[in-house]
């Protein structure tokens, strides 16, 4: 069984990094999540970044969790975290996203090359991918798009990679901000157990697995949103003053986020009936940084107050974590544009 799903990952392994089928992930998101057309898109992220606050991160950026809904909901609050990162800083981008519209156990990543937003495409490193792929915790998915796996009424076939938009809303802050590096976008699912509770020893094998990939020239960028308050979330139990509710209940859990209260996270999520959409990946952000990592909280709002309707609200934040002990890495030439505006391949 086991010599059996190995070769299955090597053949998954040999397409991603051979080029074999499907060779780039096309985005999802342009004129949904944020603007379809580059230049107006490159403008836009150029414009949040500008009007961001400037926060001084004494020592090295080593990762950040921002939003993954709509530019015109939570644009500003992501650039914030963004701003601190400068051309050509980092080599790997880890991109931990949970898993928006289908469930199943573990870790995902798309069995493509690159990743294209209307900015150009970006390379997987595909050196970390076949790291990662040894464990069976993280499944290399090819892409299927209307071909016989959806029209055969034998095989279940649900849509991960081609509608999920939780790794992509980030990737345009990361062209701009960045310009040339590699990425590793994983979608988070679900590590429980055969009794429905949580799997702990899946979840330390993800995290030493990430571990093993993470040098001083890797970012890690978790998209998460917060409290999601309303009937359609199924999350009311305010009556009044509901925002400065909200407020209360979202910075408890940052509290404990910037202080990387793992155990004391575990048990908010547990007791407070507020579902963090990425509670999953910021845990393991938490247990992957730098043991002098600490979080600070740069951008805080809701969609509540941009609506002026409290009764349905998400809550966004940009939090960065900094390790005061080391040196901010220096910045490299750029080999290639990965934020080239044609969309079109390195090389092509």
């Amino acid at each position: 069984m086991r010599q059996t799903w190995q070769c299955a990952a090597i053949i998954a392994v040999a397409g991603l990094c051979l080029g074999a089928g499907i060779q780039v992930r096309p985005p999802v998101g342009p004129g949904v999540w944020y603007p379809a057309d580059p230049a107006q898109l490159r403008a836009a992220v150029e414009q949040y970044i500008a009007e961001a606050d400037v926060v001084p991160l004494p020592g090295r950026v080593v990762g950040c969790i921002v939003p993954h809904a709509s530019y015109p909901a939570c644009g500003a609050v992501a650039a914030h975290a963004f701003k601190p990162l400068q051309r050509g800083q980092y080599d790997r981008v880890i991109v931990l996203a949970p898993s928006l519209y289908a469930t199943f156990r573990g870790c995902s990543i798309a069995s493509v090359p690159y990743y294209r937003t209307p900015l150009g495409d970006i390379p997987l490193d595909a050196d970390a991918v076949r790291h990662l792929s040894a464990s069976p915790l993280f499944n290399i998915r090819s892409l299927v798009y209307g071909g016989r796996a959806y029209q055969n009424p034998h095989v279940q076939r649900v849509a991960l990679h081609e509608r999920e938009h939780s790794v992509e809303v980030v990737l345009p802050f990361l062209q701009v901000q960045l310009g040339d590096f590699n990425l590793v976008p994983i979608v988070m699912g679900e590590l429980k157990g055969y009794r429905d509770d949580f799997d702990e020893r899946a979840f330390e094998d993800v995290v030493e697995r990430l571990r093993a990939i993470i040098d001083d020239r890797t970012f890690v960028v978790v998209t998460s949103d917060f409290t999601r308050y309303g009937v359609a979330h199924g999350f009311t139990p305010y009556e009044d003053h509901i925002l400065e509710r909200i407020a209360r209940l979202d910075f408890e859990a940052f509290d404990l986020i910037q202080n990387r209260d793992v155990p004391g996270f575990t048990a908010y999520i547990d007791k407070a009936g507020n579902h963090i959409s990425g509670h999953l990946p910021i845990r393991c952000l938490m247990e992957v940084l730098p043991p002098y990592a600490h979080g600070v909280m740069l951008r805080y709002d809701t969609s509540g107050r941009i609506t002026g309707d409290p009764s349905k609200s998400v809550s966004f934040a940009a939090i960065s974590f900094f390790d005061p002990t080391l040196l901010p890495p220096e910045p490299r030439p750029a080999q290639r544009d990965a934020a080239s505006v044609d969309g079109s391949a390195p090389g092509q």
